[in-house]
């Protein structure tokens, strides 16, 4: 024990699985169950602060449901699998029970307690400390087989409104705009988080910033969609004057930005505090990466058992493995009826620095290389986040290509192209071709040294 240091106090809840006693703090649970950004964990401990989030709706089973989103809720933080998670804590009736009882059993304690929703004939995916029959929970990374109480979730938001699309006038040439001395470089925002800040000032549009994900583990697919607000008339007869007519929204497809155009990255001190008046730091949302349908995963099976063959022989080595989708925007984005799936697996050495391996699903066709990243010491976890998700998300702008000269890249790792893994037709499936490319993937990664034979 450490002096001067005194230990806290946790409430453990207790469950069985044969003869095997499992404590999960529950701290931890809530984390995972309520947590998902920082307008959830300030509204966590008051009472009814979840009403004003959204347009209430009575909690129950809903085959169609539509979530009609306050501007309380930021815009930036609506991806489909925040909506998913939303909409089971504020309707379903167990969970929204659960929700409540946080605040209503916590507030005046020195730990977290609250009434756990019914997880029953869940899989759970876990990082636990085992000693005899009993195991610690440390951090809860999956938790599959929740019900749903909606099998369709439409949502809208006061900022999402209806567009009209129409073709603007002479638009300025390139170098019409790189010869104009007063255009501003465009920035490249680093969002800081003040730990001490008491609060950031109101912002519907604030800025959100990536976080890690959490898999979304229904026992259904849900069907998340958005919709308009309102559909916004064009203007015309009857639709009234300058003061009392409704506004249109234009917008078109903007070109290309130049090469000229400077680029400065600045550092913004901002909070995650609750939002208030009288506040001057600007608020930043945290957003739920999309993680992948565990039901789709696209040619990327192979792959998936090769790094399992690998991590059997590298048993010193940190390895995490993780599925999601590209975004949105593009026709390379979905492949069929789903999004296009891509594995980020990282491995880390025993005193080595990390390296990172990216592959996108090649349904359709596409003959895309692997890319692995090599990252010099030092390097945060957050800073090899922002990397894949700007590689991931040119790859998608590219229409199918990688652009491995994003700005700042280089400073943190290299980047290697690997052409053609796994890619003989009908061996793919076969262990001892897995085998094979996993040997190989272990000498192109430098990690000879790191085999146990045998294994």
């Amino acid at each position: 024990m450490v002096e001067g240091v005194t230990r806290g106090v946790q409430r453990l809840l207790r469950y069985r699985i044969d003869d095997l006693d499992v404590l999960v703090p529950a701290v931890e649970l809530v984390r995972y169950l309520f947590l998902h950004n920082k307008t959830l964990a300030n509204a966590l401990m008051q009472p009814g602060a979840i009403m004003e989030l959204f347009r209430p709706e009575q909690p129950g089973i809903y085959e169609r449901l539509h979530l009609q989103f306050t501007r309380k809720m930021p815009v930036s933080a609506l991806t489909k699998s925040f909506v998913a998670e939303f909409a089971w804590i504020a309707i379903d009736p167990d969970a929204r029970h659960s929700w409540d009882s946080v605040a209503a059993l916590s507030v005046g304690r020195s730990y977290v307690t609250f009434r756990p929703p019914r997880l029953l004939n869940c899989k759970w995916k876990v990082v636990w400390e085992q000693k005899r029959n009993s195991a610690l929970v440390l951090e809860i990374l999956h938790i599959a087989g929740r019900p749903h109480p909606c099998g369709v979730v439409c949502y809208s938001h006061p900022s999402i409104r209806g567009t009209e699309r129409f073709r603007p006038g002479r638009k300025e040439t390139e170098k019409e705009r790189a010869s104009d001395g007063d255009a501003k470089p465009k920035e490249i925002r680093d969002y800081v988080v003040d730990d001490h800040s008491l609060g950031s000032r109101i912002d519907v549009n604030q800025a959100a910033i990536p976080a890690p994900s959490k898999l979304v583990g229904f026992s259904r697919k849900i069907e998340v969609m958005k919709i308009a607000a309102d559909r916004i008339p064009t203007n015309g007869p009857g639709s009234g004057g300058r003061d009392g007519g409704s506004r249109r929204t234009l917008s078109y497809n903007e070109e290309p930005e130049p090469s000229a155009v400077v680029r400065r990255r600045v550092r913004i001190m901002a909070s995650v505090a609750d939002d208030g008046a009288g506040h001057v730091l600007p608020p930043v949302e945290f957003r739920m990466l999309e993680p992948a349908d565990s039901s789709f995963v696209g040619e990327l099976t192979p792959l998936l058992k090769t790094i399992q063959f690998m991590q059997r022989k590298l048993p010193t080595v940190a390895v995490a493995t993780s599925l999601y989708v590209l975004k949105e925007g593009r026709a390379f984005s979905a492949t069929g009826e789903h999004r296009r799936p891509c594995l980020i697996a990282l491995f880390h050495p025993p005193h080595r620095s990390p390296m990172v391996l990216i592959e996108v699903d090649h349904s359709g066709g596409y003959k895309l290389s692997s890319l692995l990243l090599t990252y010099r010491e030092g390097v945060s976890f957050g800073t090899i986040e922002e990397n894949v998700k700007a590689l991931l998300d040119g790859l998608v702008d590219n229409s199918g290509s990688w652009n491995t000269n994003l700005a700042g890249l280089s400073l943190s790792c290299t980047c290697i192209r690997l052409p053609k893994i796994l890619r003989s037709p009908g061996r793919q499936h076969e262990n001892s071709y897995c085998w094979k490319w996993a040997m190989q993937l272990i000498d192109r990664f430098g990690m000879q040294d790191l085999v146990v034979k045998n294994q």
